[in-house]
């Protein structure tokens, strides 16, 4: 009876030094993340197009929570609304248009530039009705935009600019997102849009409508001007900047494998897009300019194009900042991105060069 016992006793005895050093050693491998950080992020456009595809295919495919990060974003109509979000406490941080960045801060508000989700110039094109042909028919257009300060506004009166016209030349009609342009475009309601090629890839269903700008020939005209920068508060830069380098890094990361797998990207397009709204080749066309146009792979920051835009800004657009912003970079915080890159290095693409970055 008694070697019974303990024969039983030794296999219980066994039986527990085996899971005790079964889960020794699971404590001792790396368990995966899970979010404990949400961030609240507005995007200045709908992640239905060209410039916020790369948004959500870092949220989908679990680059943010692989950072410890619970994003949530919230897509607003223009870059002053998700500035305002921004400013007011609403979102942690924003996607905005340039202008809108820079009017905030011209403004006083207690915010910095962190990085710009995109790079390598805009992929607008003008699309117009066909009484446009040339420069001067523009005089008196009706010109569609998201808002006044948004993207397409500041990429429109830049364009002018360059041109030789001005702002004023042209009626600006806000009109929403870039898919209620192009409606308002085929509904004859607008003259002239500046748009991004996914839009309007059935423009030939449309005789009345043209091109007349492709984006080739509009980033020429303007190559300093990018969609968006990536703004959050100061406070929370103090707070905890661990938050932002960790958003900016997933982001990166994200871009720079989506930047090399058009698989990738093709499953994030038909995600967020109605079905059968683009052909493979359509979405390869996409993908092409994504690649080289949006995808920032170091932070998309460069300083002598920002500084081109300010001036641009305070000279074109808003007069009325110039007192109040001497150098754009001194609102530019790179802390955060710069410990990204020495953790994940710097790769060469000649639409993402840091210029600022040694």
């Amino acid at each position: 009876m008694s070697s019974g016992i303990s024969k039983t006793t030794s296999i219980i005895i066994a039986a527990v030094a085996i899971v005790a050093v079964a889960a020794a050693v699971y404590l001792t491998i790396p368990q995966p993340q899970t979010p404990i950080v949400n961030v609240k992020w507005s995007l200045s456009a709908g992640t239905d197009t060209i410039s916020t595809f790369h948004y959500d295919a870092a949220r989908r495919n679990g680059y943010f929570g692989r950072q410890g990060l619970n994003v949530t974003f919230f897509p607003l109509a223009g870059g002053p609304l998700s500035v305002q979000a921004l400013t007011s406490g609403q979102t942690d941080i924003a996607y905005a248009a340039p202008g809108a960045v820079i009017g905030a801060i011209a403004g006083g508000a207690k915010i910095k530039i962190v990085a710009s989700g995109d790079a390598g110039g805009l992929t607008y094109e003008l699309v117009a009705n066909e009484k446009i042909k040339t420069k001067d028919d523009l005089k008196g257009a009706n010109w569609a935009v998201e808002s006044i300060g948004g993207t397409s506004y500041s990429a429109s009166v830049a364009y002018l600019n360059s041109i030789g016209l001005s702002k004023n030349d042209v009626n600006f009609v806000v009109v929403g997102f870039q898919p209620v342009r192009y409606q308002a475009l085929i509904a004859k309601r607008v003259d002239i849009a500046a748009m991004t090629p996914d839009t309007h890839l059935d423009i030939d269903k449309y005789p009345y409508l043209r091109k007349f700008a492709d984006y080739k020939a509009f980033s020429k005209q303007v190559p300093f001007l990018s969609f968006g920068l990536i703004a959050t508060r100061e406070e929370v830069l103090q707070k905890d900047p661990k938050i932002v380098e960790s958003v900016l890094k997933a982001l990166l990361l994200a871009n720079r494998d989506l930047s090399k797998n058009q698989t990738m990207y093709v499953q994030v397009v038909t995600r967020n897009i109605p079905a059968n709204r683009y052909t493979t080749d359509q979405i390869a066309y996409i993908y092409s300019l994504s690649k080289e146009s949006l995808m920032a792979v170091n932070g998309g920051i460069n300083t002598e194009n920002l500084r081109k835009f300010t001036k641009h800004y305070v000279t074109v657009e808003n007069p009325n900042a110039a007192s109040a912003i001497k150098d754009i970079m001194d609102y530019v915080e790179l802390g955060p991105l710069r410990n990204v890159l020495k953790d994940i290095g710097v790769i060469q693409a000649p639409w993402d060069v840091p210029d600022w970055y040694k």
